[in-house]
Formats: structure tokens, C-alpha cells, sequence
């Protein structure tokens, strides 16, 4: 599944490896991206657990700059 965020004035990419509807980034994803961004970092390993009828699902993937 891929989406687009606006964070700290880039466009981000956030790449998972995981076709559900539910790979989409959530709160903390987008804020450890963005302390990422600060340390001047382009891109980065994703790695995301929820919670989904009581039932546990990690969501790997990748995030990078597009713009």
C-alpha cells in the first residue's frame, strides 16, 4: 500500500509492504518520520503494529522524500 504525507514541508512516500486497507501511517509513524526529517535523514525502514480486532498485525515498509 502506498500513501502520501505533507510532513515538515516535504512531500513523504510511505511504502508498505502489505496490500490492506489498513497500511496507512498513524500518528506515531508520521512523528517518527518527522524526527527523522530533523535529524536530516532522506529515507527510512517502517515498522508499524496495530491492533485490529483483538488480534495483533505488523506493517513493514519504507518512507523517502518525493518532494
Amino acid at each position: 500500500m502506498k500513501t502520501m504525507e505533507r510532513i515538515c514541508s516535504h512531500d513523504i512516500e510511505f511504502r508498505y509492504f502489505s496490500k490492506s486497507k489498513n497500511a496507512v501511517p498513524d500518528e506515531s509513524e508520521i512523528e517518527h518520520v518527522k524526527e527523522c526529517l530533523i535529524q536530516n535523514y532522506l529515507q527510512g525502514e517502517l515498522c508499524m503494529l496495530k491492533i485490529l480486532n483483538r488480534r495483533e498485525y505488523e506493517f513493514r515498509g519504507w518512507w523517502s522524500i518525493v518532494s
